[in-house]
This record gives structure tokens, sequence and C-alpha cells, in this order.
């Protein structure tokens, strides 16, 4: 494939990146905002983040089996063109029947499809990136999907207040109509970069055993950061509350932090080819920072932590998911990505329940603490296994 090619194939991806993005947050903030005032409560939107979490789990593994098997281009487009006709079901069927039963159905749907979708179209970057571009054509998806969500949230607040509920849905509904159009435009050369990469890495690339075992405790390390970020979401409002003067307004100030230690980790990692990082050291990283919450008691000091955590957490994620498009098997990516998600929304849910029960006697700072120091410990029981498989490799070797 010529540079030119390649180039402009990339450009209709990374619209698709971005598009897909807006759509996504976009949706996910109406459906949030409708549910709460028209429930009177958050309970409603707590159970339908369960059930979309539940749905995932349950077939995340079965998306990948598909995306491994059949072509990845035409995956990603039928979940692409699904997801737009959830949507706009969703929209004609909001004045037919109650709307809280409309969204909770489309919920379902919509997490199941776009859960497919967005692993087919991470699968897909091999195939278009030589292998010691991965580290930066991660960070660029990566930037793309954070610039995209700040774009929809900005977008969603405006029309949720400036036009009819029925509307809304348009904003989700162009985003994933031009998403599509940005994918059909890719076909030909796509189908046919992905034969080749296909070709290419089926020949060149052996994944040995001990290979698997190294990115299998990386990834396992991983989805204990992806934990980490969820107990922020949880409890992100629970912790503004609870320091002095805390209002409305610092909460968006701490959203915001989190955005923007995204996006530096982001441009950290353009900077620089950062493959050698172990995801334990950064596990460790997060830790140190999440037990600096039990000595502090000021806002300022949480969001230059909240920073420093939105900048490990993306950090993690980008060089895992270089990692496994290095070292995984063309064949396999899809399957092995769809495990690396059930595992870190396993214990999403686990979290989840954990402060659930202990939410009500613990403040959240402490919860934090608490959390950093059994990131701690997991991290230095990692290190160990880490150092056992080395030394099991090396001895095989010899």
């Amino acid at each position: 494939m010529s540079p030119l090619s390649k180039l402009g194939m990339r450009s209709r991806y990374m619209l698709c990146v971005t598009a897909s993005a807006i759509g996504r947050n976009s949706y996910f903030i109406i459906v949030a905002w409708i549910v709460v005032n028209r429930s009177h409560g958050a309970t409603l939107m707590a159970i339908l983040l369960a059930v979309g979490s539940v749905a995932e789990f349950l077939t995340t593994n079965f998306g990948g089996r598909i995306i491994d098997r059949y072509n990845r281009w035409t995956v990603c487009f039928c979940c692409d063109f699904l997801r737009l006709a959830v949507i706009a079901g969703t929209m004609l069927a909001w004045r037919t029947f109650d709307p809280l039963l409309v969204l909770s159905i489309s919920w379902t749907l919509y997490a199941v499809i776009d859960r497919t979708f967005l692993t087919s179209l991470q699968a897909m970057i091999p195939a278009f990136t030589d292998r010691d571009e991965l580290v930066r054509m991660n960070s660029i998806f990566s930037t793309s999907t954070q610039a995209g969500n700040l774009a929809a949230a900005a977008a969603a607040g405006v029309l949720l207040v400036s036009v009819p509920q029925t509307a809304v849905f348009i904003l989700p509904i162009v985003c994933f109509s031009t998403s599509v159009v940005a994918l059909a435009a890719t076909e030909l050369r796509t189908i046919s970069a992905l034969r080749d990469a296909k070709a290419e890495i089926a020949g060149a690339r052996a994944c040995k055993k001990a290979g698997y075992s190294a990115v299998r405790i990386e990834a396992v390390a991983y989805a204990m950061t992806y934990a980490m970020g969820m107990i922020i979401n949880v409890l992100a409002s629970a912790l503004v509350v609870s320091r002095p003067g805390g209002t409305a307004l610092h909460f968006g100030y701490l959203e915001a932090c989190w955005a923007v230690g995204s996006l530096f980790g982001c441009a950290l990692l353009l900077c620089r080819n950062a493959l050698l990082l172990r995801q334990t050291a950064l596990l460790f990283l997060s830790g140190f920072i999440l037990t600096v919450f039990l000595f502090a008691n000021d806002l300022r000091v949480d969001f230059v932590l909240i920073i420093l955590l939105g900048v490990t957490y993306n950090v993690a994620r980008i060089i895992l998911d270089a990692k496994i498009h290095r070292d995984i098997s063309f064949e396999q990516l899809g399957r092995y990505r769809s495990r690396v998600h059930t595992l870190c929304v396993a214990l999403g849910l686990l979290t989840y329940a954990g402060v659930a029960l202990v939410s009500s006697s613990l403040p959240p700072a402490t919860i934090f603490g608490y959390f950093g120091l059994l990131l701690l410990s997991a991290s230095a029981v990692f290190v160990i296994l880490e150092r056992r498989g080395a030394a099991a490799g090396g001895l095989s070797r010899t």
C-alpha cells in the first residue's frame, strides 16, 4: 500500500473514530439525563448501567469470535449500521411507548452492539500500521476518542436545554451516520489491507506460550487499573461533596481534570514509543497516587491527583492495546481483546458491589486510599509472577 493510500485510509478511519465517539458519549449523556429526570432519582440509571455491563459480559466473547472468523471491516460496518438503527428506532418509538421502557431496551441492545463495534474497530489498527508505530496509532485513536467525548458533552448539554427531548437523538444519529459513511469509504482498501496484513502477520509472527503469559499478566494488571477508573466514576461526586466547600462547579472541575489527564497521557505517548513500559509499573504508580487521598483534605490536591490518575489510566490502556496488537496473532486478536474486556467488566462489577457495601460507612477519600493499597500489593505480586515467567522461559531455551 502506497503512503498516500495509507494516509487516506487513516484519515477516514479517524473520522469514523471521532464521529463514533461523539455519538456514543452524546447518547450516554442524553439517556442518563432523561432517565434521572423522569425517574426522579439515580436508581434506574444505576440499574441500566449494571444491566448494560452484564449484557457486555455475557456477549463480548461471542462478539470476539465473530470478529476473528469474518472480515473485520464487515463486522465493524454491520455493527455501526445496527447502532444507527437502534438510535433511530428509539427516536421513533419515543412517542408511542413508555419512554423509560424504550430507553431501557435501547440501552441494553446498544451496549452489546457497541462493544462488538469497538473491538472490531480497534482490531483493524494493525492492518494499516507498521509495528513500530503501534503506540503512536493507539495514542491517536485515544486522542480522537477523548476529543469526541469532550465535543459530545458540550453539544449534548446545549441540545438538552434548547430542543425537545425527542429531537436530541438527532445528534447521535448524525454522528453514527457520519461514522457509517466514513467506514464505507474505506471498504475496498481496508478489505485488501486486512488480507495483506493477515498474510504477512501469519507468516512472520509466531506467538509463543511465554509471550501469551506475559500479556495475560499485563491484562490482569490493566483490569485493576480499569476498576480504579470505575471507582473514580462512581465516587467523584461524593468526593467533592465530602470536601469543605465542595459544589457542583467543583465536580465539573474534577471531571475536567480527568479529561485533561487523559489527553496529556495521549500526547505523552505521541512523543515517544513506550512499549517498554510495564502495566505493573503503571499499576504501582496509580496505587501510590490513590493512597495520597488518605492524607489529603483539599479540593486543589484532589484536582492534581485526578489529573495524574487520568494520565496513568490512559497510558495503561494505550500501552496494553499496542502490546496486544504486537504480541497476539492477527487470527486471535478479536477473541483476545474480548477476553480482556470481559475481565475488566467482571472486575468492574465486583468493584461496584464493593463500593455499594462500604460507601455508607467509609468516606470516598478513604475508599480511594484503601484501593490504592490494594493496587500496590497486587503490583508486587504481578512483578514476582513476571520474573518467575521470565526465569522459566530462560530455562526452557537453555
